[in-house]
């Protein structure tokens, strides 16, 4: 979502513009957002009023809110099979 790179979203925002067809939104929804990388860049690249991204696990919507307010989220992979205690979070 923030870290795989941008050609995703560059294909979204470009299916949005063509879309749009040159209108400027007012107010732009993006259901499932996850950590909302698409809602943020939709947002810079098309300036709506208001952008409402929504997704259903509460900690994707801190996470996004979380960055997109400039902060950082440290996150922790937990391994298949942890057989130490070394090798969880």
């Amino acid at each position: 979502d923030w870290v795989w790179g941008e050609v995703e979203n560059a294909a979204s925002l470009q299916l949005a513009r063509e879309l749009l067809q040159g209108e400027a939104p007012q107010r732009l929804l993006v259901p499932g957002c996850g950590a909302g990388r698409l809602a943020f860049d939709l947002h810079h690249a098309l300036q709506p009023e208001l952008t409402l991204g929504l997704d259903l696990n509460p900690l994707l919507a801190w996470i996004g809110a979380t960055v997109a307010a400039g902060g950082e989220v440290a996150l922790h992979e937990f391994p298949v099979a942890p057989r130490r205690g070394e090798d969880v979070a």
